[in-house]
């Protein structure tokens, strides 16, 4: 059965192989686990200040953002933690954001 979707939820409750597809391109096929170990080690919890999110977007790959009191919580997609940030498990939104940034980056993810 193949399922097509944008919604990560449905992917994480069902799906056992996937494949990744990017304007007609394959960009990736494996198990969540295997795309999970892609993106091992490269995803990162930071908080900023609101004023530097701009900025950071600019500089990191960014795969989501919440508002907090104390700024802002970014989980940022990079081989070098950014000061201050620490290290976070990764998810499934997280590999296909970094599969598919490196699939137009022209690398092999």
């Amino acid at each position: 059965m193949i399922l097509s979707t944008h919604i990560v939820s449905d992917v994480e409750a069902t799906a056992t192989d996937i494949a990744l597809i990017s304007k007609g391109a394959l960009v990736a096929h494996a198990s969540p686990e295997e795309l999970l170990r892609r993106v091992e080690g490269k995803v990162w919890e930071w908080t900023i200040p609101s004023t530097d999110l701009t900025a950071a977007k600019q500089q990191y790959l960014i795969s989501n953002t919440t508002r907090r009191s104390d700024g802002v919580h970014a989980r940022v997609l990079t081989s070098d933690a950014p000061a201050r940030a620490v290290p976070a498990l990764p998810n499934l939104e997280d590999a296909y954001l970094y599969c598919l940034s490196s699939h137009r980056a022209g690398a092999t993810a």
